[in-house]
C-alpha cells in the first residue's frame, strides 16, 4: 500500500494485488443467456499459480464499472482445491444493494447463479486437477490440464504453448541445435 498527501492529510492509495496466472489459463467470459438473451455477462477468469488460504480468490463482480462485490465464491465450493480461481465479471443487469456492497438477491441473481455454477465447471475441474500433489510443478501434467480447460471453453490452443521458462537448459540447447541443422 502506498500513500500520498492530499490537502495536508496522508491518504492511503489502494494498489490491487497482482496475480500470477498459470500460463494459458485465462479465459474470456462473454455469456448471453436467459429468455431472448436477457442476461449478458462479460469478464475473465483464470487460475492463479498459488493456492490462497487468505480468501483472496473468487470473482469480483462489477455493475456499471463499479465494484459491488469482491471475491465472490457462491458459484463454486470454496475450498483450498478451488482457491486458484480468480476473475472479474460485469453484470450491468443486476441491482446492487443500497450501499453498493453486494448484489440484490433477486430472481436475476438466482438465474445468474444457476448459469455460472454450470459454466464454471471446467475451471473448477482444472483448479482441482492442478492443485493435486505435484501437478503444478509437472509441465506435462500442467499442459494437459490447460488443454482440457481450453477444450471445455472452446478455445483453440496454439501449437507450442509450453512454458519455455520451464524447459531445462539442456533441452533448450538440444532444440536449438535441431532447428539450425
Amino acid at each position: 500500500m502506498s500513500s500520498m498527501i492530499l490537502g495536508g492529510q496522508r491518504k492511503k492509495k489502494a494498489i490491487p494485488k497482482p496475480y500470477n496466472f498459470i500460463k494459458g489459463s485465462k479465459v474470456e467470459i462473454n455469456e448471453t443467456f436467459g429468455e431472448n438473451g436477457k442476461y449478458h455477462i462479460t469478464g475473465w477468469m483464470a487460475l492463479d499459480s498459488t493456492t490462497h488460504n487468505d480468501g483472496l480468490y473468487g470473482f469480483n463482480i462489477y455493475r456499471h464499472d463499479q465494484l459491488v462485490e469482491k471475491f465472490n465464491k457462491t458459484w463454486f465450493a470454496a475450498h483450498l482445491m478451488t482457491s486458484r480461481i480468480i476473475g472479474e465479471v460485469n453484470m450491468d443487469f443486476l441491482e446492487a444493494t443500497f450501499y453498493k456492497q453486494g448484489v440484490q438477491q433477486s430472481q436475476e441473481w438466482l438465474a445468474v447463479a444457476a448459469h455460472m455454477k454450470e459454466y464454471l465447471k471446467g475451471i473448477v475441474a482444472a483448479s482441482r486437477s492442478i492443485s493435486r500433489k505435484g501437478n503444478i510443478n509437472n509441465p506435462a501434467e500442467r499442459k494437459k490440464i490447460i488443454a482440457e480447460l481450453h477444450n471445455d471453453y472452446g478455445i483453440e490452443s496454439p501449437e507450442g504453448t509450453e512454458d519455455v521458462a520451464e524447459v531445462p537448459e539442456k533441452e533448450k540447447a538440444k532444440r536449438a541445435a535441431s532447428t539450425t541443422a
